[in-house]
C-alpha cells in the first residue's frame, strides 16, 4: 500500500515542515497556543497573561461563579479540546480521560496537537473516520511486555475498525493497515506514515543545551567522533542530530532506546534502513524507514 504525502486540510495552518524518506512521510507541526522556543519555562501555561497578579491562583477562571464548588470538574469529562487550539474534537474516550489527567498547560497543549493530528492524518491516508480509528501495539518478537510499535487495528474487511480504547497488543488476527510514528518535543509535533510493511519512526526534538553533552561518552564511537570534532558552538546540535536520528530509528525497529546508546552507529543508516533528518527552528526531527527493494531519501 503506498501512502501519499498527508496533507490535511485542518493542520494545514500550522505545518512548518514536511520531511521524506522512502516509502515514509512526514508532517512537522507547531502546537497552538505553545512558543515553539526549547528555552522557555516548560511548566508555564502559554495562555498565561504576564501582567496578572503573580500571587493569584493561576488556574483560576475569572469568569467562574465565586460561590461555585472549586472542585468541579468543568469539563465533565467530555471535552478535551481548549477551544483556543482550534483544533477539531476527535479523540477517544480514553485519550480524552489521558489528556484530562495532564496538568501542565503545556503537556495538554501537545498531548491534544499530537493526538488530533494522528487521527487526523491517518484518516486522511485510509480515508476514514477520524474518530473510528483503533489502536494497538505490535509486539516485539524478542521483548516481552507491552511496548512495540503502536499500529492500526484493523477489522477482518480491512475497514477501520470501530472505536475502542487503546489496548496493550493488537488483537489476534488484526494487523497495521498502514504503518505510522507520532513524536512531540519543544513546541512541535511530527508525525509519519508509510505503507504497510515499511516500519516508520519519528522523532522531533529542541536543540539540547551544552549540559546533555554528558551523554556523549556512551554513544557510538563513531557518533561521538562526529560530535567531539564539531566546532564547540555546534556540538548541541550535532548531538541532537544524532539523538533524533537514533531515536526515530529504535522506535521503527520497536525496540525504543533501551540504554545500549552505542549499539548501532546513526551518523548514516543501519543495513536495510533509510534515516534522514532536518533542522527547523529550534529543533531537529529525523524520520526512519525500512528500505524496501529501491528506496530513496529526500526531505523538502
Amino acid at each position: 500500500m503506498h501512502v501519499a504525502s498527508p496533507v490535511v486540510p485542518a493542520l494545514e495552518r500550522f505545518v512548518v515542515a514536511r520531511v521524506a524518506a522512502g516509502a515514509a512521510h512526514a508532517v512537522v507541526l507547531r502546537v497552538p497556543g505553545l512558543d515553539a522556543d526549547p528555552h522557555a519555562d516548560p511548566h508555564a501555561d502559554p495562555h498565561a497573561d504576564p501582567h496578572a497578579d503573580p500571587h493569584a491562583d493561576p488556574h483560576a477562571d475569572p469568569h467562574a461563579d465565586p460561590h461555585a464548588d472549586p472542585h468541579a470538574d468543568a469539563h465533565d469529562g467530555r471535552a478535551p479540546a481548549d477551544p483556543r487550539a482550534g483544533l477539531p474534537d476527535v479523540l477517544d474516550a480514553s485519550e480524552r480521560a489521558q489528556l484530562s489527567r495532564l496538568r501542565p498547560a503545556r503537556d495538554r497543549a501537545r498531548y491534544l496537537t499530537a493526538h488530533t493530528a494522528l487521527r487526523l492524518v491517518l484518516a486522511a491516508a485510509l480515508d476514514a473516520d477520524p474518530r473510528a480509528l483503533r489502536f494497538g501495539r505490535q509486539a516485539h518478537p524478542l521483548r516481552r511486555g507491552p511496548r512495540g510499535r503502536p499500529v492500526l487495528v484493523d477489522g477482518a474487511d480491512g475497514t477501520a475498525a470501530a472505536p475502542g480504547r487503546v489496548s496493550d497488543r493488537a488483537p489476534a488476527g488484526c494487523g497495521p493497515v498502514v504503518e505510522f510514528s507520532l513524536s512531540h518535543g519543544g513546541g512541535l509535533v511530527a508525525v509519519a506514515v508509510a505503507g504497510r510493511g515499511f516500519p516508520v519512526g519519528v522523532d522531533v526534538e529542541p536543540v539540547v543545551g551544552a549540559d546533555a553533552l554528558v551523554v556523549v561518552p556512551r554513544l557510538h564511537p563513531a557518533e561521538r567522533r562526529l560530535v567531539e570534532h564539531a566546532p564547540e558552538s555546534d556540538r548541541p546540535a550535532a548531538f541532537t542530530r544524532l539523538w533524533t536520528r537514533k531515536e526515530a530509528h529504535a522506535k521503527a525497529v520497536g525496540t525504543g532506546l533501551d540504554g545500549r546508546l552505542d549499539a548501532d552507529d546513526l551518523t548514516g543508516a543501519p543495513p536495510g534502513w533509510t534515516v534522514v533528518d532536518r533542522a527547523v527552528p529550534g529543533h531537529i526531527v529525523a524520520l526512519a524507514v525500512r528500505s524496501g527493494s529501491a528506496s530513496s531519501a529526500s526531505d523538502g
